[in-house]
């Protein structure tokens, strides 16, 4: 039986105001072709841990939200589906901000295009579609609906190309996830 996004989400606040990395939700190899195992199993494993590690030597609030936002991340994805199925709060949100599926991938597309470097695309729980650089996540962080990873260890399997990737990992969003997130 799996757990519904708010139980999960109850384990991503701040513990102790320490980072960590929360269990996930998905196997590794469920995101094919978005994401390979082989490139999950180094984003979690050694990557994600990385950030919680380094914040324990010296505490940053780059490690911090590299973690945590890894957290959202990992807990808004789902096993790679050929049909895009949003329902309900989602469904309402992305239809008011982008009419259809098209103008969505559109908008994601120039907007990842505009982030000069690493960084994060999403959509937060104003409707607003937006890019973060690095980990600058401060003033969105409990704002954050809709995640998605644009640095260059998620696109490696599509040869860091985020046109190509953008597709592909929009079908590995929980829909529900992001719907719970917007009636919290």
């Amino acid at each position: 039986m799996s757990r519904s996004y708010l139980e999960i989400y109850e384990n991503v606040d701040i513990k102790d105001d320490k980072p960590y990395r929360t269990a996930i939700p998905i196997a590794l190899d469920s995101t094919r072709p978005a994401m390979s195992f082989h490139t999950n199993r180094i984003h979690y494993e050694v990557l994600h841990e990385n950030y919680v590690k380094k914040w324990e030597e010296k505490p940053s609030d780059f490690t911090w939200y590299g973690a945590m936002l890894h957290n959202l991340w990992w807990l808004n994805l789902q096993p790679y589906e050929k049909t895009l199925r949003m329902t309900g709060p989602a469904e309402e949100m992305i239809k008011g901000m982008f009419s259809n599926h098209n103008a969505m991938m559109e908008a994601m597309n120039k907007a990842a295009a505009a982030l000069h470097g690493n960084g994060w695309l999403l959509i937060t729980d104003k409707g607003q579609l937006k890019t973060i650089p690095n980990h600058e996540a401060e003033n969105v962080y409990d704002h954050i609906v809709l995640l998605i990873d644009l640095w260059e260890h998620a696109l490696v399997d599509h040869e860091f190309q985020r046109d190509r990737y953008l597709p592909e990992i929009i079908r590995c969003i929980n829909w529900d996830v992001v719907s719970e997130r917007l009636v919290r």
